[in-house]
């Protein structure tokens, strides 16, 4: 009687409508876990990268291994555990905020319902796709809010002439590189190139608004060399900052 029951769960392998006998089914090795583990490695790594169609295939490649062993039914019930864990997983790893966590043990109790191997695979695909949303749209809002911080720093710094990106990074803790692409992406303009309006803009204001010498607005606004100032303000405005106090004095 329990060689029956077991023998009816073999048909989430087999398929329905079949007969199955338990003796045929178990008769090769169990699943190399080993083969397994790697599989699931690398899905965890694409899942948190939030890489949708890698992750895809990762789980099409799960799904012909399996298809293609000969496991008995414990081996494919650990299988799906596994996988369940390794997403739960890469999940956790990624997202540091346990509200948005998108498991409970009823996850688990629905997978270990579905006695179709297609069901199975389509349901891990769409909550694979599901979590790989939901980790780009964290990493979107984690991009923002390092480029609004960058920005807010740069309108605090800017008047320092020795500011780098280096100090940016040091800032927020990050690698100078990964910022810089980061920053480049959100804002279409490099570090430098950022700074530089800014600059040129707080030096606009200036020359609207007092009746500071250049060379002193060049040191305001972050500029050691005056001649260099002038020739940043040109090659940005088209004028020389003589000339644009000049235009708008005479409007």
């Amino acid at each position: 009687y329990q060689d029956a029951l077991t023998a009816l769960e073999y048909k989430v392998l087999v398929g329905k409508e079949r007969v199955i006998v338990k003796s045929d089914v178990e008769r090769k090795p169990s699943l190399p876990y080993q083969k397994v583990h790697e599989m699931l490695e690398r899905l965890k790594y694409k899942i948190k990268l939030g890489l949708h169609d890698e992750v895809k295939k990762e789980l099409d490649d799960l799904s012909n291994f399996v298809t293609g062993s000969d496991l008995n039914i414990l081996d494919f019930r650990t299988m799906l555990l596994e996988m369940m864990v390794t997403i739960v997983k890469a999940y956790a790893d990624v997202c540091m905020d346990s509200s948005r966590s998108l498991f409970d043990f009823a996850s688990f109790e629905r997978l270990f319902k579905i006695n179709n191997k297609d069901e199975i695979k389509r349901y891990f695909e769409d909550l694979c796709s599901q979590l790989s949303q939901k980790i780009l749209q964290m990493k979107e809002d984690d991009h923002s809010a390092i480029v609004q911080k960058a920005c807010v720093y740069i309108d605090e710094n800017y008047h320092l002439k020795d500011i780098t990106v280096q100090d940016v990074c040091d800032y927020l803790h990050l690698s100078q590189s990964y910022f810089s692409k980061i920053f480049k992406s959100r804002t279409g303009e490099t570090f430098t190139e950022y700074l530089t309006k800014v600059r040129i803009e707080k030096a606009k204001e200036l020359l609207r608004n007092t009746n500071l010498k250049i060379y002193e607005i060049a040191q305001q606004v972050g500029y050691d060399d005056p001649h260099y100032f002038s020739y940043s303000f040109k090659k940005k405005e088209g004028i020389s900052p003589i000339e644009y106090r000049g235009r708008w004095d005479s409007a």
